[in-house]
């Protein structure tokens, strides 16, 4: 079979053991997004596939890069190298010379007696009775983790924001202990997420787009509520114990702040997910919505934008829906997006609507609780019209997919009775509150859609 593409560049950003050099620790993932972003700016990316590949066996002369025809392999690669390797290579069609790349048996040596060493540690390790590489790393991922929620709740991020500063100054500028500042900074310089030079740091190229402030793709205010859930997951085993968490505070109980930044976490995956979604709902003849426990209004926003004709109310606690007045005044929406106060576990919704849409609600819910959910919603909703239900949907096991399982167990520690459901409980409690026509909907998500009819 004939390649789609006219060059295969494939960049190693294997992670070896610490005590081993390698290609991911000598920042081949790093390398990998610059190819990325180069080839995509020179519009090339329809004629070039970039992509990662497994150990090479040449650790010790990472990161590695082979790029096909003719099966050139470039080591040491440096990011200063990328454009060079693309203007020879990718656009002048010559292999980039002058470089200090093994031939070709040498490269066979050196990978067959690195795989021998690499083949006879894990043999030792083994029988020393060390944990696998591969579950040793899903073990102590809390730390990297851990790491990185602190800079940002300490916003390290943006006191790094378009300058370079040593950890005395950023101590000092943010009241912090200049001794751990120093540690915390050189395990994120060691992470990626700084750079270091003659002893001052700066934001990462990632770190600056996503983590600083000084972009339009900052995640601060959504990875608060990351933080707030790690508390949460520090009690997992107590929860196992007791079977729910102890001290549990209803949403309409939270402190501002905690729901500020959850509204804030809920609306950047919402947002984009709502787009995706509004292109795949028909929603022609929708003329009256109701988002129920809508939050920031980002499917309301989405929906309205789709549909012209459309007119949606966000139904929502009393300490949100100030919340979502924002987000919709910002849109521009509020002559066709309104907020409706109220608890929908007991709480009337109003009626005549075309169609309810319940996005990320059923999963904090018990059954019970979405059975009755459901059925308010069939009152609220006109003959013929749609219930809409977007969340994860598990398979019959409740093992698969991954997202799911993690997500109950999120919900096991954050919720008195949530959980993550199957496509076979909603289709049972959507048909015993009087709905018939159900469906799934798979969408390029984790989660996915339900949707369903009203019968009378």
């Amino acid at each position: 079979m004939t390649s789609p593409f006219r060059y295969h560049v494939f960049i190693c950003g294997h992670n070896g053991p610490d005590w081993l050099s390698s290609c991911g620790g000598s920042g081949g993932n790093a390398l990998l997004e610059s190819f990325k972003r180069e080839i995509t700016e020179r519009g090339l990316e329809d004629a070039v596939f970039v992509g990662s590949c497994s150990c090479t066996g040449l650790c010790e002369r990472g990161p590695v890069v082979i790029i096909t025809p003719p099966g050139k392999w470039y080591t040491r690669v440096a990011p200063e190298d990328v454009q060079r390797i693309i203007d020879s290579h990718i656009i002048g069609g010559k292999t980039l010379e002058g470089r200090d790349d093994p031939d070709f048996d040498t490269l066979k040596n050196k990978m067959r007696a690195s795989r021998k060493i690499s083949a006879e540690e894990s043999e030792e390790q083994r029988h020393a009775g060390f944990l696998p590489a591969s579950l040793d790393s899903k073990i102590t991922g809390f730390m990297q983790s851990r790491i990185i929620l602190s800079a940002v709740e300490l916003d390290i991020f943006g006191a790094l924001r378009g300058k370079s500063a040593g950890s005395e100054e950023i101590a000092g500028r943010l009241e912090l202990d200049p001794r751990a500042t120093d540690i915390l900074l050189n395990a994120l310089s060691a992470m990626g997420l700084l750079n270091k030079k003659n002893g001052l740091f700066s934001n990462s190229e990632m770190a600056a787009a996503f983590l600083s402030g000084e972009s339009f793709r900052d995640s601060r205010a959504a990875l608060m509520h990351r933080i707030h859930q790690f508390d949460s997951w520090s009690r997992l085993s107590e929860v196992v114990r007791n079977g729910s968490p102890s001290g549990f505070v209803k949403m309409q109980d939270r402190q501002k702040q905690w729901t500020e930044t959850f509204i804030a976490a809920m609306h950047r995956n919402g947002s984009y997910r709502a787009r995706k979604i509004a292109k795949i709902l028909d929603l022609d003849g929708i003329e009256r919505m109701l988002d129920l426990g809508g939050g920031s209004g980002a499917y309301s926003i989405a929906f309205a934008q789709v549909a012209p004709g459309l007119k949606s109310v966000v139904f929502d606690i009393p300490n949100v829906t100030p919340i979502t007045q924002r987000y919709i005044l910002q849109a521009g929406l509020s002559d066709r997006i309104i907020t409706a106060d109220g608890d929908m576990h007991c709480d009337d919704y109003g009626s005549g609507f075309d169609m309810v849409f319940i996005s990320a609600i059923c999963h904090m819910n018990s059954p019970e609780e979405n059975i009755e959910i459901f059925h308010r919603s069939a009152l609220a909703l006109k003959t013929g019209g749609r219930i809409v239900v977007g969340d994860f949907i598990m398979n019959e096991d409740k093992v698969s997919p991954l997202t799911g399982s993690l997500f109950a167990v999120n919900m096991l520690v954050a919720t008195k009775a949530g959980n993550s459901y199957s496509y076979k409980e909603y289709s049972d409690w959507l048909t015993a509150c009087g709905f018939d026509k159900i469906r799934r909907i798979d969408i390029a998500a984790p989660a996915g859609l339900i949707e369903a009819i009203k019968v009378v």
